[in-house]
């Protein structure tokens, strides 16, 4: 049905696409960068295999397009549940931020995991002595 040069030729060409995906700013760090290297041959081999699929008939050329096509849709999809999720984390930071003073929020960095005072309801009452 497919030979193994041609598998291997989706593969390279989704690596070539998650390699070009890495120029795209949203994640950088390693884990979008492997993200990126998973996404983008998975992405192009079902590409590849659904075009052998439809048109069992079609030249390899036409399939290694598709495996290109499918490997930067993939990505792209990729990019946009990145751009998703850091859109909600922004906006919950910052109706974090708006919070009025007398609101106790829950901080992750309070000691006994209770609500963290705010810097208004700090005590201002002098020691005892």
């Amino acid at each position: 049905m497919f030979d193994f040069s041609e598998v291997f030729a989706w593969i390279a060409m989704g690596a070539g696409a998650g390699i070009v995906g890495n120029l795209w700013h949203a994640r950088r760090d390693a884990a979008g960068v492997t993200a990126k290297l998973v996404v983008g041959p998975a992405g192009a081999v079902f590409g590849g295999a659904l075009g052998g699929l439809l048109f069992p008939y079609g030249r390899a050329g036409m399939r290694l397009f598709d495996a290109a096509v499918f490997g930067l849709v993939a990505l792209g999809l990729l990019h946009l549940v990145w751009m998703i999720a850091q859109t909600r984390r922004n906006a919950a930071d910052v109706n974090l931020a708006d919070d009025p003073p007398g609101n106790k929020i829950l901080a992750p960095s309070s000691p006994r995991g209770g609500a963290a005072p705010h810097a208004s309801q700090a005590s201002h009452a002098p020691a005892s002595r």
